[in-house]
Formats: C-alpha cells, structure tokens, sequence
C-alpha cells in the first residue's frame, strides 16, 4: 500500500482492467450482436475492438501532451474554452448516462441471483455509495477492490 493514493501496483492495474473488460454488457453484448449483424458479427467485433484500441491510443498521446491537464481543460486547448466547455459538459453526461446504465445492470443481476428479497433501490444505492467512496480517496482503493474483486471472481 503506498501512501499517497496515486500509484497503484501492476497487479492493481491488471485487476482494473480485468474487472473493467467484463463489464455487465458483456453478458447480453453476443446476443445483441448476432442480432444486429448476423453471422459476420466476428468481423463488427474485431471492429470495433480497433477503434476502441484507436481511440485509447488518442486519449493516451493528449494526455502525454498535456500532463497534469484534465479532460475539460485538454479539450479547451484543443478546440477552444467555449467548445471545450460543451464538449466536457457532453461528456459529463454522457458518463452519467453510462453511470445509471451500469448501476441498474448491475443492481438487476445482483438482486435476481444473490439478494431476491432485497430492493433493487437499496442495492444502487450501496453501488452509488462504494464508488463515490472509491472516487474521493483515489485510484488505490479501487486497485484493491478490483483486485479483490478479480480474486473474489477467479
């Protein structure tokens, strides 16, 4: 553990991403592709692993030009303060979108196989609460609870 919460252990960053590549998507994301596309769902998936590969390879290069920057503040340079400003407040929520997504996902899945008798508000709360708390004191705690979490899954 170190002291401050700004570093993590490479295992801590292997957990992250474990637990962040299977995400509750992933288990009606086969199902919804073959759907959409049919049998060449192989070659949409490889696709759109590209592009994702693309786009995390751009958001690694801005922040290496822009160290100590956030995401507002990077894109303020790049496109300008008021363009900047909307593109952030877009993104804002559009990961609060994704924030609800994934809590009523996840709530569901856990109330349906763990906790059937608890309500499903009290159990997104408890989501809410841990990653709010994850948030505020660092990216260490969320190594240990990915990696927990990875433990607790293997």
């Amino acid at each position: 553990m170190y002291r401050d919460n700004d570093k993590i252990s490479v295992m801590q960053l292997i957990a992250i991403l474990i637990v962040a590549l299977f995400d509750v998507q992933l288990l009606s994301f086969p199902r919804d592709l073959a759907v959409a596309v049919g049998p060449d769902g192989w070659f949409v998936l490889l696709l759109v692993l590209a592009i994702g590969a693309g786009l995390g390879w751009c958001f690694l290069k801005m922040g290496q030009m822009f160290p100590g920057e956030g995401i507002v503040e990077i894109l303020q340079a790049v496109v300008g303060k008021t363009l900047g400003w909307v593109l952030g407040a877009g993104l804002f929520l559009l990961w609060l979108g994704q924030t609800a997504r994934v809590v009523r996902l996840s709530s569901a899945l856990v109330q349906v196989s763990l906790l059937d008798s608890t309500p499903n508000e009290v159990i997104s709360l408890v989501f809410l609460l841990v990653s709010v708390h994850m948030a505020r004191k660092g990216i260490e705690p969320m190594g240990r609870m990915a990696t927990l979490v990875a433990l607790g899954a293997i």
